[in-house]
């Protein structure tokens, strides 16, 4: 990223005694400043405007969820804002709202500070396609997004979604637990036996001692 200081720091004129050459670098910059100072004015005042008005469109869709993971809005809105006031532990999923007339799509919710990392995948175009066929207009192959002929189907596709991702955490908890547990009986077995291996391991050297010193001497 480019900060404004270093922009203006670039119409400093190389002559710093000439006073006219320095006013017309000055004047540049104030103008440069100026319409970037606007249009983020501008856009910070319509973000406003836009976040009010559709405020009571996403509060009812946030208050009136059916699963907690899942929220349908009946129309498409920007959520990026609303997400980080009134969803701050991440509960929310998906978001569903509609494509078009015709269309509903599906949006995961991305992990907060991580772009492009989502919380829940999506199943897969060939599964959706494999129960619903042209239904499923298409899900991406990054399977954060897809759209659907219909909000029931989206749902259906959102819950399985759920199911999917629910089932492969719980098989990785299965396996680090299995993991975990051959490592601690190791362990385990290791110091409970700590002596006798200790022994053996004297044992060893002193057989292997005794082959090499016969060999050496043969």
């Amino acid at each position: 990223n480019i900060s404004l200081s270093s922009i203006v720091s670039k119409f400093n004129a190389d002559d710093v005694n000439n006073y006219d050459t320095q006013l017309k670098q000055f004047t540049k910059a104030k103008n440069v400043c100026k319409e970037i100072f606007t249009a983020s004015l501008y856009k910070t005042i319509i973000q406003n405007l836009n976040y009010n008005k559709h405020k009571p469109v996403f509060e009812e869709a946030f208050n009136n969820r059916q699963n907690p993971e899942i929220m349908v809005i009946n129309q498409k809105i920007s959520t990026y804002l609303y997400m980080n006031d009134f969803d701050p532990d991440q509960t929310v999923k998906f978001i569903i709202m509609p494509r078009s007339k015709t269309e509903w799509q599906i949006y995961t919710v991305e992990k907060r500070g991580q772009r492009f990392k989502h919380l829940v995948s999506l199943v897969s175009q060939d599964t959706a396609k494999s129960l619903y066929g042209e239904d499923v207009v298409f899900i991406h192959r990054a399977r954060f997004t897809g759209a659907f002929k219909s909000l029931e189907i989206a749902s259906d596709i959102a819950e399985m979604s759920l199911e999917q991702h629910a089932a492969r955490e719980d098989k990785k908890h299965t396996q680090t637990k299995i993991s975990v547990s051959v490592n601690d009986r190791i362990s385990n077995f290791l110091y409970n036996n700590k002596y006798i291996i200790g022994g053996l391991g004297l044992v060893i050297a002193s057989v292997a001692g005794a082959v090499i010193g016969h060999r050496k001497f043969r």
